[in-house]
């Protein structure tokens, strides 16, 4: 796949869609940023859509280990992300859907991020720490 531009690491490899970015291949985030808001933090995250799957994409997250919100996009936003089933404005070659921004969460901690197509539905684990 061509990211020129973006490196980092894509996080559950063989999977229809994926968060690359700033991570182990564990799903640890090895670096994060704050947000234009200061109380949200997180990694560059450009989530990415096989082109074997062309279907919606429906990703949504929350803390695992106590309470805590996850926002995606270039600001965050509590709510989830919608990939449409159609090229999105920053297709890669090859036919990649991509969606970039940020994977932002207002504390440290372990969270979970839910990932829906019309034929496939799984959880990716993300650790994230506080940014340094």
């Amino acid at each position: 796949m061509d990211i020129s531009g973006f490196g980092g690491i894509a996080v559950g490899l063989g999977d229809p869609v994926c968060p690359l970015g700033p991570f182990t291949p564990h799903g640890i985030a090895t670096g994060s940023s704050v947000s234009m808001d200061p109380s949200w933090f997180g990694p560059k995250t450009l989530w990415y859509v096989v082109p074997a799957y062309q279907g919606p994409v429906l990703i949504r997250g929350s803390r695992l280990d106590g309470p805590g919100p996850v926002g995606f996009g270039e600001q965050p936003l509590v709510s989830a992300l919608i990939i449409p089933p159609r090229p999105t404005l920053n297709e890669l070659s090859g036919g990649y859907r991509t969606s970039p921004g940020g994977t932002y969460v207002m504390r440290p901690g372990c969270y979970g991020v839910q990932v829906d197509g019309t034929s496939f539905s799984y959880l990716i684990v993300l650790e994230i720490p506080a940014p340094t």
